[in-house]
């Protein structure tokens, strides 16, 4: 349904048009929007994002060209923006950065499950 050319999200995207994806997504899910989008000739940008307008970062997988063509648009919402790589790059880093911080959140939960426990373990 996403992709569906009279419904989905690229209906009213004429080729030349470009699909910037500003959400944290799923790899597998932007993989098969980007596909979709390139069988149409629509540029793809993966951009997931920071913190919160006007300071937040950018960081963007992609053509480069296509990404100094939409620039202005970024620049007006972001105050970093970063090219990293090809396209899908940005919602991998974005997806192993959640991660990281799901176990660093559970790992201080349980510390300090040990110290009121009283089993020796110091927090510093």
């Amino acid at each position: 349904m996403v992709t569906d050319p009279d419904q989905g999200i690229l209906a009213g995207l004429p080729a030349g048009g470009a699909y910037i994806d500003m959400t944290t997504n799923s790899p597998t899910v932007f993989r098969r929007v980007a596909s979709a989008c390139r069988d149409r000739g629509i540029e793809v940008l993966d951009a997931p994002v920071s913190g919160r307008p006007p300071r937040m970062t950018v960081m963007v997988g992609g053509e480069e060209a296509t990404l100094n063509k939409f620039k202005p648009l970024s620049e007006s919402m972001a105050g970093n923006i970063f090219h990293v790589g090809e396209t899908g790059i940005c919602t991998k880093a974005s997806e192993t950065r959640y991660g990281v911080e799901a176990l660093w959140e559970r790992l201080q939960f349980f510390l300090s499950l040990n110290v009121k426990a009283n089993c020796g373990a110091k927090l510093s």
